[in-house]
């Protein structure tokens, strides 16, 4: 699952969110959000990878993603953040 990734929504449009990710040993990894047109990268605290399925934690900004790779390398699942707002988030492969 290493490899940078962006957001999208359905219909095609596009959010200004990417998701680094780095290879850890033991079913972890490291990754770092990117956000808006300034690119802030907001620190992932806590990876987890079991097979092809992705869990986030997000404590800087009250955020979790739980979400599945496909076989051409994006990540779709659901993000929730602070009291329960949800969405679906599909974070495509960037080559």
């Amino acid at each position: 699952m290493a490899g940078t990734r962006q957001t999208s929504k359905p219909g095609g449009q596009t959010r200004k969110v990417g998701l680094r990710m780095a290879k850890g040993g033991g079913g972890t990894g490291n990754a770092v959000l990117i956000a808006g047109e300034q690119r802030t990268e907001i620190p992932v605290s806590t990876v987890v990878v079991k097979g092809r399925d992705l869990t986030l934690e997000v404590r800087a900004i009250s955020g979790a993603y739980r979400g599945t790779l496909a076989e051409t390398g994006d990540i779709t699942g659901e993000w929730t953040e602070g009291s329960g707002n949800r969405m679906v988030v599909t974070f495509k492969r960037v080559k």
